[in-house]
């Protein structure tokens, strides 16, 4: 038995709702040796990098996954010698 169309559509939207993501911060990055004033000044010129790409590439406030924008905020930030700390369980 065939699973129809309108199914296998519903799952695919559920299973996206479900794992949306959030947008990264620099909470998300080990700072290292970097003094708080430079690391803030960079994380907010990622920020803005991140929002301008989003806009350009993503579906705006629709873009529950936030994919264009967290792949340049983690650009931008490790560019900037700053580590991702590990994903907590």
């Amino acid at each position: 038995m065939r699973p129809s169309a309108r199914l296998v559509a519903s799952i695919a939207i559920f299973v996206a709702g479900c794992s949306s993501m959030t947008a990264r911060t620099a909470k998300d990055y080990d700072r290292g040796n970097a003094q708080d004033a430079k690391f803030a000044k960079d994380a907010e010129s990622c920020e803005k990098q991140a929002a301008a790409h989003q806009k350009e590439f993503g579906n705006g406030p629709y873009d529950q996954l936030r994919g264009p924008y967290n792949r340049m905020y983690d650009m931008c930030m490790q560019s900037s010698g700053y580590t991702l700390k590990p994903s907590q369980p």
